[in-house]
């Protein structure tokens, strides 16, 4: 009876360790800061426009447990990198300092799979897989504003003065309130 409880325990105790050793979730970075931008979830949109640079990189968030992580991307472009000292990053990092990369355009699958050991060895985790994609949306907000053109003294009512910069290029439309549009 003590041999298979003790059995029973080393078994469950060896498949519980196993569990824990897992990727949890993946998180885009600003690689020139080194700050989080967002989590990236399965079938996310990373639109380049809304970000705060194109010098990004992807870092695996695993259990404490974690030795090595093997990290694949492929898609838009590819990559392979094994990882074996956190921050375990897609694009690799110079002691926690994250190595830019720009992604390309396109369709993405993400795959890191967690090891117990250095270099890939020892025991393999739970792995965790997502697709994601890189798009450029530009998103045009319409600038609307009412202006009074009765200022006596400044400007005849009939008139506005609109800052502008040098060498930009503006395109505006005019509702002038009477059913003239210009």
């Amino acid at each position: 009876m003590k041999k298979i409880t003790l059995l029973a325990i080393l078994f469950f105790i060896s498949v519980f360790a196993n569990a824990q050793l897992a990727i949890e979730s993946f998180t885009l970075i600003n690689a020139e800061t080194n700050e989080d931008i967002i989590e990236l979830t399965d079938g996310a949109e990373i639109n380049l426009l809304e970000l705060p640079t194109t010098s990004l990189n992807i870092r695996a968030n695993t259990t404490d447990d974690v030795g090595s992580v093997s990290l694949n991307i492929s898609g838009a472009m590819t990559q392979n990198k094994t990882e074996n000292v956190a921050p375990f990053a897609l694009y690799g990092d110079l002691s926690g300092d994250y190595i830019p990369h720009e992604l390309l355009i396109g369709a993405y699958v993400l795959t890191a799979t967690p090891y117990s050991g250095s270099g890939l060895s020892g025991t393999q985790g739970t792995a965790l897989t997502i697709d994601f994609s890189v798009v450029e949306k530009a998103h045009f907000r319409p600038f609307i504003t009412t202006w009074r053109t009765d200022n006596p003294g400044v400007s005849a009512d009939n008139q506005i003065t609109i800052p502008t910069y040098p060498g930009e290029t503006y395109n505006y439309t005019v509702d002038w309130g009477d059913g003239t549009i210009s």
